[in-house]
């Protein structure tokens, strides 16, 4: 079967991995609410501290959890099961080395 050139791009915007990039800046406690959540369809907004919430800036996003202390992340948008993500670099900044930028990559569930 033969897929049509209108098609091919669809199904190629929709099998692009999110990705997740994070700015942690640390005083007395870390601070990871500065995060960007890159999509196919745009760049939004998002609280990435340790934890769980609903998202009032990704479209069709209803949840998501960021777990600092294994590195990892899960997060459903509307209509879909369950889909992760992994830190998979981070990067100090700063005069004092007390910020950080992590990339978080969507990954196959394993948890």
């Amino acid at each position: 079967m033969r897929l049509s050139t209108i098609a091919l791009p669809l199904l190629a915007a929709h099998a692009a991995a999110d990705q997740v990039l994070v700015y942690t800046t640390c005083g007395l406690v870390c601070n990871s609410q500065h995060a960007i959540w890159n999509t196919n369809f745009g760049h939004y907004r998002i609280d990435a501290n340790e934890g769980c919430r609903s998202s009032g800036q990704v479209p069709s996003l209803r949840s998501f959890c960021f777990d600092w202390g294994r590195e990892r992340a899960h997060f459903f948008f509307s209509g879909q099961g369950k889909r992760c993500l992994k830190m998979r670099s981070s990067l100090g900044f700063g005069h004092t080395g007390v910020g950080s930028a992590q990339r978080w990559v969507e990954v196959p569930c394993t948890w």
